[in-house]
C-alpha cells in the first residue's frame, strides 16, 4: 500500500487548516504504524505496563490514558510546529502517526503511580521511575538529533499527560471521568487494546 497516501489520510497533521479537513486524524494517528518492531514494542511495553497500571487502577483507565495521552501528544506537536520557527518550513507536509505518545502516557503514570515498583528488564531489575527517566531523556535528546522531532514532541506531550493523570488523581480529580461517562460497563484492559491495535497495524502491513 501507499505509505504516503496512508499518513496523509490517517496521520495527524501539523497544519491547522489541514486538521480542520481531516479531524478524524486526531484518533487515527494513535493507531496507525508501519514498522514492525516499533509496534512490536509499543504493544509489549502497552501490556506490561498497562496491566501494573490496571492492577491498582482498574481496568477502565488504560483507554482514557491511553486517548487523552495521544491528544495531548498530538496537541503539543502541533503546537510546537506553528510556535517555533525551526519547524516553519515543515508545516505543511508534517504528519504524525504511531502509538507511542499513548504509550508514553501509561509508562509514565504507571511510574508515577509507583515509582519504585521493580520491572525486568531482559536480565536486569530496575524501578519503573528510572524506566521513564529513560524514555523521556530520550525523547528529549531526539528532538534534535534522529529527524523525527515530531514523533518525540508527541512523546513528551503523552508523557506530561501521565504525570498530570497521576498527580490530579491523587489530588481527587479523576481526568479520566468525563471519557468514561454514560459508558456502559466493560472489561476493556491493556490486553484488549493490544489485541485490537495490533490487529489493525497488522492488516495495514
Amino acid at each position: 500500500y501507499d505509505t504516503d497516501e496512508t499518513q496523509r489520510w490517517l496521520g495527524v497533521p501539523s497544519s491547522f487548516s489541514q486538521l480542520l479537513m481531516k479531524p478524524w486524524t486526531i484518533v487515527t494517528y494513535a493507531f496507525t504504524q508501519y514498522e514492525f518492531f516499533h509496534i512490536l514494542f509499543n504493544m509489549l511495553w502497552l501490556y506490561w505496563l498497562g496491566m501494573i497500571l490496571t492492577e491498582y487502577l482498574g481496568n477502565k483507565k488504560i483507554l482514557p490514558v491511553y486517548m487523552m495521552g495521544s491528544w495531548v501528544g498530538a496537541a503539543l506537536y502541533i503546537l510546537s510546529y506553528n510556535i517555533f520557527p525551526v519547524f516553519k518550513s515543515q508545516v505543511e507536509f508534517s504528519y504524525a502517526i504511531g502509538a507511542s505518545a499513548g504509550v508514553m502516557a501509561i509508562i509514565v503514570a504507571t511510574a508515577v503511580l509507583l515509582p519504585n515498583h521493580p520491572i525486568m528488564l531482559f536480565i536486569w531489575q530496575i524501578r519503573l521511575k528510572w524506566l521513564a527517566v529513560a524514555f523521556v531523556a530520550l525523547d528529549l535528546l531526539g528532538i534534535s538529533s534522529d529527524g523525527n522531532a515530531g514523533g518525540h514532541i508527541a512523546h513528551l506531550g503523552g508523557a506530561l499527560f501521565g504525570y498530570l493523570y497521576i498527580a490530579s488523581y491523587r489530588n481527587g480529580t479523576d481526568l479520566s471521568r468525563a471519557f468514561n461517562k454514560d459508558r456502559k460497563s466493560t472489561r476493556l484492559n491493556s490486553s484488549h487494546l493490544v489485541i485490537s491495535y495490533a490487529v489493525f497495524c497488522l492488516k495495514k502491513k
